[in-house]
């Protein structure tokens, strides 16, 4: 299952037999098939709060120590 917000009221079939209103504004947990056509057609977008991106944070880099010579530096 993939939870969407609807940004239309279109119908659609979950399964092929029933024919639900899915409404502008609501979300619902629908089939991933039926997610990816919704997404696909720009019905429907993933929640903020699903959406899965790199960190706020900055990643982490080790700091060198200011008397430690960098890989190229001092080796001759």
């Amino acid at each position: 299952m993939m939870k969407l917000t609807m940004v239309r009221t279109v119908k659609a079939s979950p399964d092929g037999i029933e024919v639900r209103t899915y409404e502008e504004g609501q979300t619902y947990d629908l089939p991933h098939e039926l997610a990816r056509i919704f997404l696909a057609e720009g019905w429907a977008v993933i929640p903020a709060e699903e959406e899965v991106g790199p960190s706020e944070s900055k990643p982490y880099r080790p700091r060198r120590r200011k008397h430690d010579p960098g890989p190229s530096e001092g080796a001759e």
